[in-house]
């Protein structure tokens, strides 16, 4: 298997979801999206709930890695990439950007 020498590019979102919606039930859906999105990893850097939450509601920063083999992606590719990503997360659990 060829390694793919090009960097891929990075984005950190932060939203806010039902307390009930697990990260699994996200990370399920952000995986449902590798292929189509281009992407290539998806780590959950923090939960938060507490000070400035709506009572009900969490924050997750989840940060997605994006890329294609072979071919190196435009700010303005990965941004596209990312907002179907985003979308998604929207059609599918109603989160809220922070």
């Amino acid at each position: 298997t060829e390694l793919n020498r090009l960097p891929g590019s990075q984005r950190d979102m932060s939203f806010l979801i039902k307390d009930e919606i697990g990260y699994g039930e996200v990370y399920e859906e952000l995986t449902k999206l590798k292929k189509s999105a281009n992407i290539e990893k998806i780590t959950l850097v923090d939960l938060y709930k507490g000070k400035n939450i709506a009572d009900g509601f969490k924050s997750f920063c989840v940060s997605i890695t994006y890329r294609v083999f072979g071919k190196t992606l435009t700010d303005e590719a990965v941004n596209k990439l990312h907002e179907k990503v985003v979308k998604q997360l929207q059609n599918k659990f109603n989160i809220e950007i922070r």
